[in-house]
């Protein structure tokens, strides 16, 4: 028994499939000589396998089922023939070819289908793969499943010598064209060499660029086109619909594909491009904007639907469309749907809608599509205003909506500007980073943030707007984050005590020779762990980098939401920050306040074993001097107005790691000017 079983293997963008008939090869009867005229022949039997696909195909979409009238071409070093099927043996995939060979041969060729032209050799053959080839639903034209075999004996086993491109339409159409992108041969006369043991040694051939299947193309079914086997295309493939509403639906795969002898790939057309009535299914303006359309595809126009508020509309009776867009828009107002009827080029009447919409983000949908242009370096710009992605309206997104690595965007290149509106984001993973932006290395303005994240996962970098600012492959980059406010609650239930860390505003500021800038910003959100962890900062975790190190500046900028540290078990550098938890760099704030409240449960746990961490109402730990670069702080006109509380302090611990503007100072190099120290410090000792 020769069986294999069907092998589904992922291939780019498609799927593809490896299949195989399975069936028993049959008992037949001695070979019976004859004359037929032109010396001795004899009457011979071949039972088949196929190592492939056929045109008709099983239930299953993959096996091979032989039909009435098929007939093969066998060279049996002499003569070609014709051998036809003898039609009560077909059992699916199973069936028995009849017909006479020269008497005394051993060695065989066979072709499948039968082929008066083709030219056949002990192991080798030259064939015409049609490039112009009649749809079958569910199948390929029976003139293109070609395929060869060699033997020595009664059973011949076929190697396709086809790949096929199936094609999924969505609507009815008059044809389906196939290119390559590089203009690659897909059919015409080509030559294939068998090896003695009747497998594939060889093929290669072709003249035709293109291949075109005609007929009846019904929506909601699947044809195949038949290739030529192993074909490289390097720049991948597209496959064009003639829908029957007079449009062309293109899906196109830009991949290198490699079409196998036996192996299918498939092409689905639900999300092929459909030109629409003026070029594009979606039409951008500049607020005030107005643009004129025509199209040469379509006549009789007619507006069948109001304009969307605020919008002006004119049809013209020579089919020009000319839109003008409002001054001012606000919610729904900003995008909207024109519909028309009209006539295709082959006179078949067809309802066209088009969108119109303003430059920016103005829904969920838009901040989606604008996350995936930036990240596939597709085109950003209609969500873009001012060289900046613009927020037109406020949006929501939650955990189902982040990127496998837990954040929305990934690196944010292209500033964003909130024009005053509010993104609400309320996520709860256990990833790595937890934020809006994993990368900030762009300019932030005018942006509200609201919502919740929550971690309870291992090592986590939490913050509203960035897990990192400043620094992404290697190269730094200066940013400045004006007139954002948060009131995002951060809550983070991980076990990892190492180097977790949460910002209210930002995670981390990392590089080298960059500038970070906060300007007006202001936090009034909970930033609250069930855990120790490393940094804890109001609006930034923590500020590193290689010497001489990224300066960080905070201007006019307010944090007035609560912290809650809960350390449950010790950690050997623990810092708590009204605005920075670590600031072991070239830092410094003006005009900044602290209007906010800090509660420490220490739970009878020491807070800092060994001098590295502290907390503090502005800084929870500050160091001086790293490799001879003045890494100090420098504060003018700050005030603290802090409730800071520290409960379960160990009896007898030091208190040396708490203060109302810096908790651990390092090297003592540090400039004050006005610093009013306001607001309270109580420390609870455990157990009174």
């Amino acid at each position: 028994m020769s069986c294999s079983k069907c092998m589904p293997i992922l291939f780019l963008l498609a799927f593809t499939t490896v299949f195989n008939g399975c069936q028993s090869e049959l008992q037949l009867p001695e070979n019976q000589p004859i004359n037929i005229g032109k010396g001795n022949s004899v009457a011979k039997k071949f039972s088949t396998s196929h190592e492939g696909t056929k045109a008709s195909l099983a239930q299953d979409g993959y096996s091979v089922v032989w039909n009435k009238g098929d007939a093969l071409l066998v060279f049996d070093g002499t003569d070609a023939v014709r051998f036809d099927i003898e039609d009560e043996s077909i059992n699916g995939g199973k069936a028995t070819f009849k017909g006479t060979v020269s008497e005394g041969a051993t060695h065989f060729f066979a072709l499948s289908p039968y082929d008066s032209g083709a030219e056949l050799g002990k192991y080798t053959a030259d064939v015409t793969l049609p490039a112009e080839q009649a749809a079958v639903d569910g199948g390929f034209d029976p003139a293109c499943c070609i395929a060869a075999a060699v033997t020595d004996n009664d059973n011949l086993r076929f190697n396709n010598l086809v790949a096929l491109v199936k094609v999924r339409l969505e609507e009815d159409a008059n044809s389906i064209r196939l290119k390559g992108n590089a203009d690659e041969a897909l059919a015409g006369s080509f030559s294939v060499e068998l090896n003695p043991d009747n497998s594939v040694a060889m093929i290669s051939g072709g003249s035709e660029k293109e291949i075109v299947l005609s007929g009846t193309l019904k929506g909601g079914s699947t044809y195949c086109i038949a290739v030529i086997g192993d074909k490289k295309l390097s720049k991948g493939l597209s496959v064009s619909a003639f829908l029957e509403n007079g449009k062309q639906a293109v899906k196109t795969v830009s991949s290198e594909i490699s079409l196998k002898a036996g192996v299918i790939v498939n092409v689905d057309m639900a999300d092929a491009s459909v030109p629409s009535l003026f070029g594009s299914d979606v039409l951008t303006f500049s607020r005030s904007g107005n643009g004129s359309y025509r199209s040469d595809d379509f006549t009789d126009l007619k507006l069948l639907s109001e304009a969307p508020k605020g919008w002006t509309v004119t049809l013209s009776a020579d089919g020009r469309l000319d839109i003008k867009a409002p001054d001012t828009l606000e919610g729904s107002d900003l995008f909207g749907d024109l519909k028309f009827s009209c006539k295709a080029a082959n006179g078949r009447e067809t309802v066209e809608t088009v969108t119109v919409r303003i430059y920016g983000v103005n829904n969920k949908q838009d901040l989606l599509d604008a996350r995936d242009a930036i990240l596939s370096g597709g085109d950003s710009k209609k969500f873009m205003s001012a060289s900046a992605l613009s927020l037109n309206a406020d949006v929501s997104i939650d955990t189902e909506d982040m990127l496998p690595s837990g954040t929305f965007f990934y690196a944010l290149t292209a500033p964003l500007n909130g024009n005053g509106h509010t993104i609400t984001i309320n996520s709860s993973n256990r990833a790595d980073a937890n934020s809006l932006i994993e990368y900030l290395r762009a300019n932030v303005m005018n942006l509200n943030l609201a919502g919740s994240l929550v971690s309870n996962g291992g090592e986590c970098r939490m913050a509203p707007l960035a897990a990192n600012a400043g620094y992404y492959a290697g190269v730094s980059k200066t940013v400045t984050i004006s007139n954002v406010t948060s009131s995002v609650d951060v809550s983070y239930a991980g076990s990892s005590v190492t180097n977790s860390k949460i910002g209210g505003l930002v995670c981390s500021c990392i590089g080298s020779m960059s500038t970070i800038s906060f300007v007006n910003c202001k936090v009034t959100g909970k930033l609250r762990t069930s855990q120790a962890l490393l940094d804890l900062g109001g609006l930034v975790g923590r500020i590193e980098s290689s010497s001489p190190g990224e300066i960080v500046k905070f201007t006019d900028c307010e944090f007035a939401g609560e912290i809650e540290y809960n350390q449950r078990t010790i950690h050997a550098n623990p810092r708590v920050g009204g605005f920075v938890a670590s600031g072991e760099r070239r830092s410094m704030l003006t005009r900044c306040v602290n209007n906010g409240k800090i509660t420490l449960n220490l739970n009878n746990t020491v807070f800092d074993p060994d001098g590295g961490g502290g907390a503090g109402g502005i800084l929870g730990r500050s160091s001086a001097v790293v490799s001879g670069y003045n890494m100090g702080w420098y504060l003018n006109a700050v005030t603290t107005n802090c409730i800071f509380t520290v409960n379960g302090q160990p009896s007898g611990a030091t208190t040396a790691y708490f203060g109302k503007i810096i908790g651990s100072k390092k090297d003592e190099a540090m400039q004050y000017d006005n610093v009013v120290e306001g607001g309270t410090l109580t420390i609870n000792v455990y157990g009174k």
